[in-house]
Order: structure tokens, then C-alpha cells, then sequence
């Protein structure tokens, strides 16, 4: 629709100084949206971290990949709603058994990833954990600081 305008409005613009003047607005527009496209975001959270906080944690093998996993993260201290995509997906490419959220009252077990500083989840309750947490924590363990509490039910 912008390009139809843009065609529309240098057609019935009879100045060649206007026509040149919104070519140059045009084309300055364009630049800083390509720039902004290209340009790399830093991010706070590279996917890299979290693939390689996944990998290390299927070294250390605490866990059987057939068991059925539900997974929660913590990201933030302020987190009532466990995101932990990343992680499932992560853990479904090394082949681990993990459980949509809807399914998680049948898991067997629950990884917790805990991104957050002095965040207590000892306390931390929302409907998935609810759902997956058994009352055996199987291991606690820290990867490139992120805290990953295993628990068994």
C-alpha cells in the first residue's frame, strides 16, 4: 500500500524539487529500515547459552532420555509463568522424552531451569509445576550459572 502511494503521490507532484526531495526521504527511509534488519541485536539471552547449558547438562547423564520430562525455567525473579521453550526444545533435539505442558501430569520427572538471581524456587509454585513436581529432588546443579534442580515423582 505504501508503495502505491509513493507511485501516486510522485506522479501528481508536478515540482521537480518536491520529487526529488521525497525521493531522498524515501530512500533515507529505506537505508535505516534495511540497517536496523541487518544489524545484529545483542541479547541478553543467547540461543547458544541455552543449547550449550543443554548439551552439558546430556554429558553428565542425570537423567534417562526415555524418561517423561516437563520442564519449567524460571527467567526472572519476578516469574509467575515458568518459559522454558527453549529448553524443551533443546532437550527434544538430544532426544529426550519431553512432555507438551497439557501433559505434564504425566511426567515423571520435572527439570526446573532457573535463570534468575537469588531466586527462590523452593517456593515457587504455578499450575505446571503443580502438575509435574514430585516430592524427590533427584539432583541440583549449576551450569554456566543457571541452576537446573531435577525432581523425581
Amino acid at each position: 500500500m505504501c508503495v502505491i502511494w509513493f507511485v501516486v503521490v510522485i506522479v501528481f507532484i508536478k515540482h521537480t524539487l518536491l520529487r526529488s526531495v521525497l525521493g531522498i526521504v524515501t530512500i533515507l527511509t529505506i537505508c535505516s529500515t534495511v540497517r536496523s534488519y541487518v544489524h545484529e541485536t545483542p541479547t541478553i539471552r543467547p540461543i547458544s547459552k541455552i543449547a550449550s547449558i543443554i548439551s552439558q547438562f546430556d554429558e553428565s547423564r542425570r537423567i534417562s532420555p526415555e524418561k517423561k520430562i516437563a520442564v519449567v525455567a524460571a527467567l526472572t525473579s519476578d516469574t509467575s509463568v515458568p518459559q522454558a521453550d527453549d529448553y524443551r526444545y533443546f532437550l527434544r533435539m538430544k532426544g529426550y522424552n519431553v512432555l507438551d505442558t497439557q501433559q505434564y501430569i504425566d511426567a515423571d520427572v520435572l527439570l526446573m531451569f532457573v535463570e534468575a538471581d537469588n531466586f527462590d524456587w523452593r517456593r515457587w509454585s504455578s499450575w505446571e509445576i503443580e502438575q509435574a513436581k514430585g516430592d524427590t529432588v533427584l539432583f541440583e546443579t549449576t551450569i554456566d550459572d543457571i541452576k537446573i534442580i531435577g525432581f523425581e515423582k
